[in-house]
């Protein structure tokens, strides 16, 4: 999941804010990698 916090579309966040947002990324993908992808998609919008 390090490309995550390295993608260029990702928004400069804080560590904690950053950790639940990759945390929240790995459960969803984990559950279903189209809901993932569709989280993904949301957090590029903040």
């Amino acid at each position: 999941m390090i490309f995550l916090s390295e993608h260029p579309n990702t928004p400069k966040m804080n560590t904690k804010t950053s950790k639940i947002f990759l945390t929240a990324a790995t459960l969803n993908f984990k559950i279903s990698p189209y809901f993932s992808i569709l989280f993904l998609k949301l957090k590029a919008l903040f």
